[in-house]
């Protein structure tokens, strides 16, 4: 029975985001992955809460880290057919990731250095959100290993065999995700002074 692996090329409404638009001269700045076709949770590298931008590692995302600002949010979603044996493999990496998640940090240094001509990417446990997806994409050899894939644009048209779409969460959805999405493992607001300013208007407009 085939599963599928899901690789999620997002365009956040963070100032780090934007930032990292501007340099990379591209529409996209972010991408996660999920093994499940609702997509919840996705993992990747990214911050671990929102008022400490670089503070970061490995995370288990929800939706709601990115619906905090009233914009539309742009997403490219890749289905990667996979066997049951792969499928199994992703898993108990995510397992592992999860079981060691304090060992892995993000990497600041390979994120600076990837936007120069001569940039390799490292090895290691400490990722940016890019290198994560790329090693374990190499490891369930969906990806060549002796590729490099040093932007989101490569990875983009290194997967582009695979079933996509091209997904937008609009302002209006923006509402109903917040309501019914859950921060599970995600402790993107645990320590925000903004968490019950943002979400106490939403819920009053829902009744």
């Amino acid at each position: 029975m085939k599963k599928s692996i899901y690789v999620i090329i997002s365009r956040t409404n963070t100032k780090m985001g934007t930032f990292i638009r501007t340099v990379t001269q591209y529409d996209y700045n972010h991408v996660s992955l999920s093994l499940k076709e609702t997509l919840t949770p996705m993992y990747s590298f990214a911050r671990y809460h929102q008022d400490k931008p670089f503070t970061g590692g490995f995370v288990e995302e929800s939706w709601l880290r990115y619906l905090q600002k009233d914009r539309d949010i742009e997403l490219i979603i890749f289905d990667i057919e996979v066997d049951e044996k792969i499928y199994q493999h992703s898993i108990e990496l995510m397992d592992e990731y999860i079981a060691n998640k304090d060992n892995h940090r993000y990497n600041f240094a390979e994120a600076i250095k990837s936007y120069f001509p001569l940039y390799q990417s490292g090895e290691g446990t400490n990722h940016t959100c890019l290198s994560f997806v790329v090693a374990v994409l190499q490891e369930l050899e969906v990806i060549d290993r002796d590729k490099t894939i040093k932007s989101i644009k490569r990875l983009y048209d290194e997967l582009l065999g695979y079933d996509h779409i091209k997904r937008v969460i609009t302002r209006e959805e923006r509402k109903n995700y917040i309501i019914n999405h859950e921060w599970n493992n995600d402790e993107y607001l645990l320590k925000s002074k903004r968490y019950i300013r943002d979400l106490i208007p939403l819920i009053k407009k829902k009744k």
